[in-house]
């Protein structure tokens, strides 16, 4: 089984869910999907997997009954500072 979770996340580190997600195997075109509506409304998204592999390009790490994943990115030095220069930060 195939878990997404989109949250927000307050001011004080508390997670509100706001939508959770459940197909039965991973689904590539979910994740990005996930992904892409939690950048653009500013949410958070996690995804978890149930007696499945890794999918490959992504990290995980071992719960107590599923598996967290997450997208690994790794960016080369002129695009992660191309990154940090583009990126919009409206302080509180």
């Amino acid at each position: 089984m195939f878990t997404v979770k989109i949250q927000s996340v307050d001011r004080k580190g508390n997670y509100t869910t706001i939508k959770s997600l459940n197909t039965p195997s991973f689904s590539q075109a979910v994740a990005e999907k996930a992904m892409a509506v939690a950048k653009e409304k500013d949410l958070r998204v996690s995804m978890y997997l149930r007696n499945e592999d890794v999918p490959d390009g992504y990290a995980s790490r071992e719960l107590e009954f599923s598996t967290q994943i997450w997208l690994q990115v790794e960016l080369d030095e002129a695009d992660a500072l191309a990154e940090l220069d583009a990126l919009d930060v409206t302080p509180f």
